[in-house]
């Protein structure tokens, strides 16, 4: 077991506002959300490869996030899964989808929704940040062997991202 837990944040691309007969779990992603996910995934793609589990929220926008994740940076979609409690999910329901997560698992991502994200990162992370914005990515490197054990202490490196950074 790895005395190292990886954890990427990453907020769903930018989704589409055009239907407005879609229910907010339906929308899908728009087309500058797919251009900005691919550049920044492609970006990150060596460092996906690592990466052992996806959890993600069923919510269309975050699925298809997901899946773009997967496609672009070469990772087995089979590593995603759907976190029910992910979609209008507290900073709690965060914590508790990441305690979850198999011991024998040294990194994972999560894909997800604002606010719970950018309050889950700030928990964490020294310099706060106001917003994680759409497609944006933060990393998160702890020193311990379980899940159940990552907090601000433990923290031993942290690196945040976004679309126009690129």
């Amino acid at each position: 077991m790895s005395s190292i837990k990886t954890l990427y944040i990453v907020r769903h691309a930018k989704s589409s506002w055009g239907d407005a007969d879609l229910s907010d779990f339906d929308r899908p992603l728009d087309k500058r959300g797919i251009k900005d996910a691919q550049l920044l995934f492609s970006h990150w793609a060596t460092e996906f490869k690592r990466i052992e589990h996806i959890a993600t929220s069923p919510a269309n926008r975050a699925w298809s996030t997901s899946m773009l994740f997967c496609q672009t940076a070469d990772v087995s979609q089979n590593l995603i899964s759907n976190y029910e409690s992910l979609y209008e999910a507290s900073t709690a329901d965060v914590y508790e989808v990441v305690k979850s997560f198999s011991n024998d698992i040294s990194a994972a991502a999560l894909v997800g929704h604002n606010p719970s994200l950018t309050y889950f990162v700030n928990q964490f992370i020294k310099r706060q940040i106001d917003n994680l914005p759409t497609t944006g990515i933060v990393k998160l490197v702890f020193n311990c062997t379980r899940w159940n054990q990552i907090s601000r202490e433990r923290l031993v490196d942290s690196k945040f991202d976004f679309p126009k950074n690129h």
